[in-house]
């Protein structure tokens, strides 16, 4: 049986969000849980409750060098960034005895930021196939593609322009098995 302790009330205005209020109440295990209720918010951040039609995932889908980081760090959304987390575990830019744990880690840290609150989470890879973009659908999610269409001839003149010899066979190979968004897949509409 739950007993709900006395609600406490709280009028915050902090980093664009207002909590109007919040309920403690004690749980059968005696732990405590905070609900909170009619909260507004900015920049994508919302409550725990939030429902699956306010938490979207933004996937982007473009070539090696194609535009993809430098149009996320413009965004106001927290980012998943497989880069990065190669960087964090490895210290290298790939090893493929590591790529399993890398897309855990990045499906667990959107998951992670979802139940944070925000309502709103960009990941920042190729996702170049059909089969790359249906790894991020999800039944907690509506996952939305952001397409940054850079030809690969220009994709390959950044990459030489940076003396980065690496990813250029990478862009190759992502450029013949590239396969184009479908009607199906939702694109991200910027609001004007």
């Amino acid at each position: 049986m739950r007993s709900a302790l006395p609600v406490q009330r709280a009028e915050k205005k902090r980093s664009g969000a207002t909590v109007r209020s919040v309920r403690v109440e004690e749980t059968p295990n005696a732990s405590a849980r905070v609900t909170a209720a009619n909260t507004t918010a900015r920049s994508g951040v919302r409550t725990k409750g939030a429902t699956l039609s306010d938490k979207i995932l933004i996937c982007t889908v473009g070539l090696p060098r194609s535009g993809k980081t430098t149009w996320v760090q413009r965004q106001p959304f927290p980012i998943v960034c497989p880069d990065a987390i190669r960087y964090a575990l490895h210290g290298q830019r790939y090893i493929d005895l590591a790529e399993p744990f890398v897309w855990a880690t990045a499906k667990v840290m959107v998951r992670s930021l979802f139940l944070a609150g925000h309502s709103t989470v960009i990941l920042d890879a190729t996702n170049t196939t059909r089969k790359a973009r249906d790894n991020w659908i999800s039944k907690d999610w509506m996952t939305r593609f952001k397409l940054i269409d850079t030809p690969v001839t220009e994709c390959i003149q950044r990459s030489n322009a940076l003396d980065d010899d690496y990813i250029l066979p990478i862009i190759g190979r992502m450029a013949e098995q590239w396969e184009p968004l479908e009607s199906d897949e939702l694109r991200w509409e910027e609001a004007s």
